[in-house]
């Protein structure tokens, strides 16, 4: 064997053995830190398109989970199944590869459909990326919103209008959870 494929043949065993052993990762890299759910929470309002705010709960980032998250509930009666629901959840997918962006099911750029079943399309709320759909059978609405590559925003509707959700979603600090480090 020449002496040229002996010395590419040690190089490639050890930077194969380097990758192995840092578990296919740059053994320098350390988990970001990501928001304390606290500061999420703060973000969340007391009342969101005429709902009132019932509860607020969230989790910090840990080893099993790199992302922190802030969720919510609103409703406008509760107890009442014909009244106006709203859940929210923010979270901070800093340590996420690709960021906030690998965490939604989008689908192709381009979509943008309205029927009489209901509405699926990708927009924009306050200038970040979002997509929306909404069932009008059901009175059923999502949207989602990246915010600075990092977070993900979801709002979950029963019982508004889709005019409804887009303001409530737009009513939302999202320029100051992006202003988060």
């Amino acid at each position: 064997m020449s002496p040229h494929r002996v010395a590419c043949s040690c190089f490639l065993v050890l930077v194969t053995f380097s990758i192995f052993a840092r578990g296919g990762q740059d053994a320098a890299a350390k988990p970001k830190p990501t928001v304390p759910t606290k500061q999420l929470q703060a973000l969340v309002p007391e009342q969101l398109a005429g709902a009132k705010r019932l509860k607020v709960w969230g989790d910090d980032a840990s080893e099993s989970d790199p992302a922190s998250t802030a969720s919510a509930e609103f409703a406008a009666r509760e107890g009442d199944a014909s009244a106006p629901r709203v859940s929210i959840q923010i979270t901070d997918h800093v340590n996420y590869p690709g960021g906030a962006k690998e965490s939604v099911s989008w689908p192709a750029e381009g979509t943008d459909t309205e029927t009489a079943e209901g509405i699926d399309r990708l927009t924009k709320i306050a200038g970040h990326p979002a997509y929306e759909t909404y069932e009008k059978n059901n009175r059923l609405g999502r949207i989602e919103i990246v915010v600075a590559d990092r977070f993900a925003v979801l709002i979950g509707t029963l019982n508004l209008t889709p005019e409804q959700i887009r303001k409530a979603a737009e009513s939302l600090p999202l320029d100051k959870l992006a202003a988060l480090k």
